[in-house]
């Protein structure tokens, strides 16, 4: 702006008064408080779009409890969040053993999976032994029985004598939650780390602190979904179309998965071009006389 106008001193107002006036429209944003104005804001994309759905709560002293909002999913919680009266059948975590508690109490049923990435740190930071180290690997990925795995832990033991390790003893005491061996059978839609959750918190944690309100968290939160849905359209790529829908003002399309994401030719899952398709002359062998016969006129 000072570029623009030719200098700091042709501006007409300092960097103070900018500040000030941004402060001020953010209180006109939300004169009845940040979290009436964050209800108010959901409530209006709720009707503006039929495939946005928001809720929220209050606590005794009636303030903003709960607040969950559906678009592609994202939500606020201070306490238990249960989707449509299910508990989760799978949860994954990092190693926080005050978690494992708190898990194990509210989501006894659950099974309480470690994060594969922080497994794969502590085993960094714990075992010198590159061998070692890929044996854990194994363990932590490979689709074994659990008496293989069992009878490799121990050869193990033996091998680099680490009867005495608290650390390895430890481990093994939580090898049900990290071994797939215990694990192959639960199913966790494709997920055995917790890296999308955390890098979704460094976004959020951003807008957690006294100079920004409920409203700027919810709208920023959404910027950020938006950006993420973005990338998943463009996978997009990778599947065939198969369908498309009306329903009511919304028209849903149908894809199928793609046979094998990357290669050129995906129409109707066609692998190769068939031959049929192909004029003879535009072949490599469209010199040869053995693929001509007489009186025969190739288009």
């Amino acid at each position: 702006m000072a570029g623009q106008a030719g200098g700091y001193s042709l501006m007409g107002f300092t960097k103070k008064d900018a500040y000030n006036y941004i402060e001020k429209t953010k209180r006109e944003k939300i004169v009845d408080g940040d979290g009436n104005a964050a209800i108010i804001y959901l409530e209006k994309k709720a009707v503006s779009d039929l495939m946005c759905m928001a809720r929220y709560s209050l606590t005794d002293n009636n303030m903003l409890g709960t607040c969950f909002r559906l678009t592609v999913g994202a939500g606020l919680i201070t306490n238990t969040l249960v989707m449509c009266n299910k508990k989760p059948l799978v949860i994954v975590t990092d190693g926080c053993d005050s978690m494992r508690a708190a898990i194990k109490a509210m989501f006894s049923e659950a099974t309480h999976r470690l994060c594969a990435w922080h497994v794969e740190k502590n085993v960094t930071s714990n075992v010198k032994d590159e061998g070692l180290r890929q044996l854990f690997t194994r363990w932590l990925y490979s689709n074994m029985e659990i008496e293989e795995f069992e009878a490799g832990w121990d050869a193990a033991v033996e091998e680099y004598r680490l009867h005495d390790s608290f650390w390895v003893k430890e481990t093994y005491d939580k090898r049900r939650m990290w071994a797939n061996a215990y694990l192959k059978d639960k199913f966790c839609v494709g997920f055995c780390t917790t890296f999308r959750c955390e890098e979704i918190n460094a976004n959020v944690k951003k807008f957690l602190n006294l100079r920004h309100n409920v409203l700027e968290l919810v709208q920023n939160v959404e910027l950020m979904l938006i950006l993420d849905v973005r990338r998943e359209i463009k996978g997009v790529d990778t599947v065939n179309f198969a369908a498309k829908v009306r329903q009511s003002m919304i028209m849903v399309y149908t894809f199928k998965e793609y046979g094998i994401p990357g290669r050129q030719l995906m129409h109707e899952h066609a692998m190769e071009i068939l031959s049929r398709l192909v004029l003879k002359r535009w072949r490599k062998d469209a010199k040869s006389l053995d693929n001509y016969s007489e009186g025969r006129v190739d288009e």
